[in-house]
């Protein structure tokens, strides 16, 4: 409405937030082919950032999510850009972008990448080709914006270059509010939907503003990629099946691109259990879902040696005593990052008792790891002998074998 038209003529005229000189000040730069080659170009694997000019709908992202990013793309080396569009995931090279007018910021990574790291992205990616667009996570992105509410993921990808409280455009949605109660709906009601729509706001913001500040935390490199491969979960929803059949086929790609991100989905909750803000106990839950996603990736070799890692994590941090439930933990995942682990986990492994069973093979192997100090083992085994047992139990009495996991 009233502050929408006004940051559209801002936008149009590229003056205040949108002034050329303020945004270079954030370190956007035009984009020009001097700007973005030699010793400027940016490293594989980082992001670019997008803000481009006189595009309606560029505008429109940037007035709901109160940032000067319209777009993330993934830079992959050999002058390379992968971007999810409405018409998929597509691969164009970086030259495509620097059209003189539009102005890109790099997102460099807080930890720089091994080669191995870097190779194993780019393979990601590769089979992320053609991949469909995703309008729900879009849709959902779009409205939490409008209540105040931020996504993990949306902050790893874009940051933030201004607040997180959009005073401009929840002014809007109020007096979109008084307008309808004047032309279209009782006063009253729409009185109460805006009143609730305000108490929301109140909820939202200070969660919001945790959020971003945790945002501001250095991500390791592998984690903080993740946030731009949301896209993944629906390749692997394409992919699902028999892992051990799609590494031996002939078609070497999309095995590749399957156990490339596996390995991602694993490392990036390796890194956030490293993240000291983390409350609770979510660092021995993150540690945990590493475990779990390559266990149910058939992943035997890496699975173990996660385990393994795991130990060492408890033995170093002392007493953590682990969820008592398969739901409790990925309750706990799904609320700190929003990756969608159950997502991940029920698509990797539709089956709810064989998730119970691998995650009692995990304890077990945790506790095996753990034998020499046994007030730190003990409550692994436990939850191992608990597992198997409420494992039995579900077989014993039938419980439906399909994906139920709470969310």
């Amino acid at each position: 409405m009233l502050f929408a038209a006004i940051d559209f003529v801002q936008y149009r005229w590229e003056k205040g937030r949108y002034r050329n000189d303020r945004l270079q000040e954030r370190g956007w730069r035009s984009a020009l082919a001097e700007n973005f080659s030699g010793t400027a170009e940016p490293a594989p694997v980082e992001a670019l950032l997008f803000h481009p000019r006189h595009s309606l709908v560029s505008w429109l992202i940037m007035y709901i999510s109160n940032n000067a990013a319209s777009h993330v793309g993934l830079y992959v080396g050999d002058g390379d850009v992968y971007h999810s569009t409405t018409a998929g995931v597509l691969r164009q090279p970086l030259s495509h972008f620097l059209d003189g007018q539009a102005l890109i910021k790099v997102r460099s990574l807080p930890v720089a990448m091994t080669e191995e790291e870097q190779a194993r992205a780019r393979t990601v990616m590769t089979g992320l080709s053609g991949t469909r667009y995703n309008w729900r996570s879009t849709i959902r992105q779009g409205l939490g914006h409008l209540v105040g509410r931020e996504k993990p993921s949306y902050l790893m990808s874009f940051g933030r270059d201004t607040s997180h409280v959009n005073w401009r455009l929840y002014i809007d949605v109020v007096i979109t509010f008084g307008i309808a109660g004047l032309t279209l709906f009782p006063p009253y009601a729409v009185g109460a939907a805006a009143l609730g729509y305000v108490l929301v706001l109140g909820v939202n913001l200070p969660r919001s503003a945790r959020l971003v500040r945790e945002a501001q935390y250095p991500m390791p490199s592998v984690g903080w990629i993740l946030g731009n491969l949301y896209a993944a979960f629906l390749m692997l929803s394409q992919e699902r099946g028999d892992t051990d059949q799609a590494e031996q086929s002939i078609e070497p790609a999309p095995a590749e691109g399957l156990r490339g991100l596996l390995v991602l989905l694993a490392d990036s909750h390796w890194a956030l259990s490293a993240r000291e803000h983390l409350p609770g106990d979510a660092p021995v839950a993150h540690r945990l879902a590493a475990c779990l996603l390559l266990a149910a990736g058939k992943l035997d070799g890496q699975a173990r040696a996660s385990a393994e890692a795991c130990a060492l994590g408890m033995l170093r941090d002392g007493p953590a005593p682990p969820p008592p439930a398969l739901d409790e933990l990925i309750r706990t995942v799904d609320r700190v990052d929003g990756v969608q682990f159950a997502t991940v986990l029920e698509l990797l492994q539709p089956a709810r008792t064989e998730r119970l069973a691998l995650l009692a093979e995990v304890y077990a192997d945790i506790a095996h790891c753990l034998a020499n100090t046994p007030n730190l083992a003990e409550p692994y085994a436990r939850r191992a002998r608990e597992g198997g047992a409420l494992l039995r139990d579900t077989v014993q009495d039938g419980e439906p074998d399909s994906p139920s996991t709470s969310r």
